[in-house]
């Protein structure tokens, strides 16, 4: 955590903000769940290409799935 946010924390602390939560995690994972979800699903080919002594990144061939 230091490393990553500037910040120390200690085990202690961490299961402190655990333990707040769990109740609400257990809640939301017994949650009933919807009859359907979309999910939206992107793709696209990463190319580098060199232009004028530039090296770029262009994207092509892009897709759009969606399912229900």
């Amino acid at each position: 955590m230091a490393e990553q946010y500037g910040t120390e924390v200690s085990p202690e602390f961490i299961s402190s903000v655990t333990d707040a939560v769990m109740d609400d995690v257990t809640t939301w994972q017994g949650r009933p769940l919807e009859p359907m979800y979309p999910v939206v699903f992107f793709d696209v080919l990463r190319v580098k290409i060199r232009e004028e002594g530039l090296v770029r990144n262009l994207g092509s061939s892009s897709h759009c799935n969606t399912l229900i």
